[in-house]
């Protein structure tokens, strides 16, 4: 039930990275694999040895199970019963060998419908070897099952159809050589099938009628003509000859190809027989009728019949003439509708007392005929001239009728036929100078029958100016010398479109009973399509001579009766020999090399041709003694007992190609090699799919081989645009230097992101479509190593700048109070001189602590987790509520909670942002805190007002002001990092956050700080 699974000669299985995996629990596997194998058309299936099934996906909901309701069960219960033995041999088989193949079963729904299924699975072996269990996937193959019963249904259809059918059908190839013959041709010819494969129909044809039909069937095969109703004879195998009647269409393949016919053959000999004996018997009829009254008789006033003839009670089925008597119409054969038809005549007649002549009805006869009759009725009278019946006759002209048709259907036959055949005819009145064509022949001069007046002058003015002396002097000089027949080619020029024709002109001469000729009839043939070929065919072989000699190939042919070998000009020339003509097979393989030889003499040595190959390569010895290659493709020809008779094929020297081909695989070896054993991952795109990868590659990506051949490179990039970039970049720097380096980022199947230094370069600089080879180089670690390099150095930097900068500057501060406090007497200015210091040196341990907070922040000290911002601000109006002459004001707006992804410092954010609101807004001031939940289209956010009132922040400050410090503007005095680390905890917990005008377009009236902060 499965693929072949991995298992070492030892008994022991490998330990290869996907084992662990395949030996985890099935809730293990689930878990990790569950979206994956959710979305699969097919069951995924896990069973133990012993057929339990310990895991199975959701699709067998699909079949009116729960997966829980199968789990513990044995996956056989599930099975129709008869597959049940089958399928246990096939899972032993599986846990055995290490190997199974797919398997098909039937499975019972919950419903108790059956599918068709089809198992593969792979055996997975402890450490010790023994099977674990058995994991794979069913697929539903019902939808196939049935349409493969269906086609087996219907081919049973066509055989039977094929084989039952009296007629022959046959299929013949594109060398009118027969392909299939149905079993009906043993009848009819006495011949097995088989005994026609291969072989003409002209063959089995008498000389003459081989001839015959074959003039005609070469314009049906070369146009593609369908046909029908060709009637033929042919030789039966015992000697007897059989009329029949082809009628065949033309095949072609898939791909549009004339491919041969396929037709019928219906045995008419029986029916051309009764023909015959229906002529006769006709001929012996119309004597007899001659000699016979009509049918006739007679009714009274109610149409009531008093009396009839031999004639006429034979038709109406009675046994003489006197069962007639007082009979209807109504009594006797014909149809109700049909006696009412006679009796309305015979009404009208009778009432009017004019009779009516030659009414042509149909009548249903006693033998079942429905014959066309031709009746004439008068009214009978009596004495005094009263009318009292009618008197009838009538003839029977159903032949007559049935004639008028046929002639009807020859003519359109005749005309139809000439049409096909492109063949007219044409008789010429020599004494009145009166030339009459049929309808085809008017078609092929394109000529209308009102443009041409009928005369021998006008047939030679329709033809071509160059034969028309030759075409007088040629029928003229047939009548002068007496000669029967005569026949011609010669051009004509078409009037309709002035198109040249070729035509084949054959006459016959008639003469008077003086012995004069008088009269002349003949045939015009359109035979340019043949004439065409024909020269085509001259320029073909010239053009297949040519080529071969270019091309280095000879044809040959091997007569297996005389063991003689012949073949083109460049056979010999391969083989050293003069072309004179046959050699004998053992000087052909004089020149093959020896270990080629052996197995050419062991197929000649056992007859067995039937093994010999349609291709193979074999080496010859020039007569430099040099090794050639030479490839040959061979057909071998069977007489009608099936016998070889002959074998057919072609040489080509394919020397140069063998080389090229060696070194072609010595070089595939070397890149492969390369290719694999790269430290670099290496791949092959082709309009950005990737075509092939190496193991480095999958390593780095920690995708299998599988999983990305044929998909998309877009799966490897985190975004549309990084894949969007780097296609462009790439491909710019490769139509302007030929390769494409460039830094990018790649997300792995584990959806860990990873820097990738990619290079790439065309595999046709000329043509990008034909792909690109790319290197990929995993630069995770050098990035992270220059990102911590360039970190460590702003740090430095920040570290030095607020050690000689900021806290230098508040020790200045600090220094100068205290100096002027020690120089004065104690009074209230010194405590104010002492107070400032203070003050100062607390903003210093506020800067350091903030520093602290900073460089554990960089360090990962605080732990992300799930905060409720609105307890935070809460504890920050809690904090600078109580500040006199600054009101600060908190609306939650019915957000009571509000849980964000931040740590300890969140607090921070929201007191600097607090504190220097109240710092920068004079001695009164309205601070407004304000929270509410928002979607801007990414996500939701929890978004943090703060606004105040003071003097606002300017424009050209408003993108600065999150920086570190901002030296030598007066706008911008303070110092420390509080705005500063406000930015880096935002954007640390992956906000966002900016200052606007709380009036916008005027900031003096205000600043706004906005924090945007996801929701969890």
């Amino acid at each position: 039930m499965g693929r072949k699974a991995t298992k070492p000669a030892s008994g022991k299985s490998e330990k290869r990275p996907g084992d662990r995996r395949l030996r985890e629990t099935p809730g293990q596997c689930e878990d990790e694999y569950l979206p994956l194998i959710s979305s699969f058309l097919d069951i995924v299936y896990a069973i133990t040895p012993g057929g339990i099934i310990n895991y199975i996906s959701p699709r067998i909901a699909h079949y009116g199970y729960e997966p829980g309701d199968l789990l513990a069960h044995s996956i056989f219960d599930f099975m129709t019963a008869d597959c049940r033995e089958h399928m246990l041999a096939r899972l032993h088989e599986s846990l055995t060998k290490g190997e199974s193949t797919p398997t098909e079963f039937k499975l019972r729904a919950k419903d108790g419908q059956i599918y068709w299924m089809e198992a593969l699975g792979k055996t997975i072996y402890d450490d010790a070897g023994q099977p674990l269990r058995q994991v794979g996937v069913i697929r539903d193959i019902t939808l196939r099952k049935r349409a493969e019963h269906r086609l087996r249904e219907s081919e049973d259809k066509y055989r039977n159809l094929v084989e039952q059918v009296n007629d022959w059908v046959w299929e013949i190839d594109t060398r009118c050589r027969y392909s299939y013959a149905s079993p009906r041709v043993r009848d009819l010819l006495g011949y097995a099938p088989e005994e026609m494969i291969g072989k003409s129909p002209f063959d089995f044809m008498p000389c003459g009628e081989a001839e015959r039909v074959r003039s005609g069937f070469e314009q049906i095969f070369l146009a593609r003509r369908e046909f029908s109703l060709l009637e033929n004879t042919l030789a039966r195998k015992d000697g007897g000859h059989v009329i029949v009647e082809t009628s065949g269409m033309p095949m072609f393949d898939a791909d549009g190809r004339f491919a041969g016919y396929r037709g019928i053959d219906r045995d008419i000999t029986g029916r051309k027989r009764a023909e015959e004996e229906v002529n006769a018997a006709r001929n012996m009829l119309q004597l007899i009728m001659n000699n016979i009254p009509e049918a006739i008789f007679w009714k009274d006033r109610d149409s009531r019949y008093l009396g009839c003839n031999k004639v006429f009670a034979k038709a109406a089925g009675l046994a003489s003439p006197a069962d007639i008597v007082g009979k209807t119409d109504y009594d006797l054969p014909w149809s109700r509708e049909q006696a009412e038809s006679f009796r309305s005549y015979d009404r009208r007649i009778m009432e009017t007392d004019v009779p009516e002549y030659y009414i042509i009805e149909r009548q249903r006869e006693a033998d079942g005929k429905l014959a066309w009759i031709e009746t004439n009725k008068v009214p009978l009278h009596d004495a005094q001239g009263n009318v009292i019946g009618i008197l009838g006759t009538y003839e029977d002209i159903t032949e007559r009728k049935r004639a008028e048709e046929m002639l009807r259907r020859n003519e359109t036959l005749l005309r139809k036929s000439q049409e096909i055949a492109r063949l007219g005819s044409w008789e010429l009145d020599l004494a009145n100078d009166r030339l009459v064509w049929s309808d085809e022949v008017y078609r092929i001069y394109g000529i209308q029958p009102g443009e041409f007046d009928g005369t021998y002058a006008a047939f030679l003015e329709a033809v071509h100016p160059d034969d028309r002396e030759a075409v007088d002097v040629a029928y003229t000089g047939s009548v002068r010398g007496g000669r029967d027949t005569y026949e011609i080619e010669h051009r004509v020029i078409r009037k309709s479109d002035g198109d040249v024709r070729v035509v084949h002109e054959k006459y016959e001469n008639y003469r008077d009973l003086s012995g004069q000729i008088v009269r002349s009839v003949g045939v015009v043939h359109d035979i340019t399509e043949r004439k065409r070929a024909e020269e085509a065919l001259k320029q073909s072989e010239a053009n297949l001579e040519r080529a071969q000699r270019i091309a280095a190939l000879g044809s040959w042919e091997w007569d297996l009766k005389t063991d003689m070998l012949s073949g083109s000009r460049e056979y010999y020339r391969m083989f050293g020999l003069e072309p004179s003509g046959p050699v004998p097979f053992d000087e052909f393989a004089s020149r093959m090399h020896p270990d080629d030889l052996k197995w050419v003499k062991k197929v000649k040595e056992n007859l067995n041709y039937d093994n010999l190959p349609d291709s193979f390569d074999f080496r010859i010895l020039a007569p430099g003694g040099e090794v050639r290659y030479i490839h040959s493709e061979v057909e071998v020809v069977k007489d009608r007992d099936g016998q070889p008779v002959k074998i057919f094929g072609t040489m080509q020297d394919v020397t140069r190609r063998k080389q090229v081909e060696m070194a072609l695989r010595e070089s595939e070896a070397l890149l492969n090699s390369i290719f694999r054993s790269a430290p670099t991952g290496i791949g092959v795109v082709v309009d950005r799919v990737i075509k092939e990868v190496n193991e480095k590659l999958c390593r780095m990506t920690g995708y299998a081989r599988e999983e990305l051949v044929g998909q998309s490179a877009r799966m490897l990039y985190p975004s549309d645009m990084e894949y969007e970039y780097v296609g462009k970049v790439k491909y710019d720097m490769i139509a302007e230097r030929g390769v494409g380096d460039v830094e990018t980022r790649w997300r792995r199947k584990d959806g860990r992101v990873i820097d990738i230094l990619l290079s790439s370069s065309p595999i046709d600089p000329a043509n990008l479509s034909a792909g690109v080879t790319f290197t990929a180089l995993d630069i995770t670690n050098r990035k992270r190593a220059e990102n911590e390099v360039i970190e460590a150095k702003s740090q430095a930097e920040l570290y030095l700048d607020l050690l000689g900068h900021d806290i230098n500057n508040l020790h200045q501060i600090a220094l100068g109070y205290l100096e002027l406090a020690r120089d004065m007497p104690p009074t209230e200015r010194q405590n104010e001189y002492l107070d400032k210091p203070i003050e100062v040196l607390q903003r210093s341990a506020r800067l350091i602590k903030n520093v602290r907070k900073l460089q554990k922040l960089q360090e990962g000290v605080f732990q992300a987790q799930e905060v409720d911002i609105a307890t935070v601000l809460a504890d920050v109006r809690r904090e600078f509520g109580a500040v006199p002459g600054k009101t600060v004001t908190l609306n939650l707006n019915r957000c009571e909670h509000c849980y964000v992804r931040a740590n300890g410092l969140l607090y921070d954010v929201f007191a600097n942002l607090v504190s220097n609101a109240i710092k920068h807004t004079g001695d009164r001031a309205d601070i407004v805190i304000d929270m509410d939940i928002v979607n801007d289209g990414t996500g939701r956010y929890c978004r943090v007002i703060v606004e105040d009132n003071g003097p606002g922040v300017p424009d050209d400050f408003k993108g600065r002001i999150f920086n570190r410090m901002l030296k030598g503007d007066s706008r911008a005095k303070g110092m420390g990092l509080g705005l500063y680390l406000v930015k880096s905890l935002v954007e640390s917990y992956e906000g966002r956050v900016w200052v606007e005008d709380r009036i916008t377009g005027d900031h003096t009236k205000g600043a706004r700080f906005v924090v945007m902060l996801p929701v969890v």
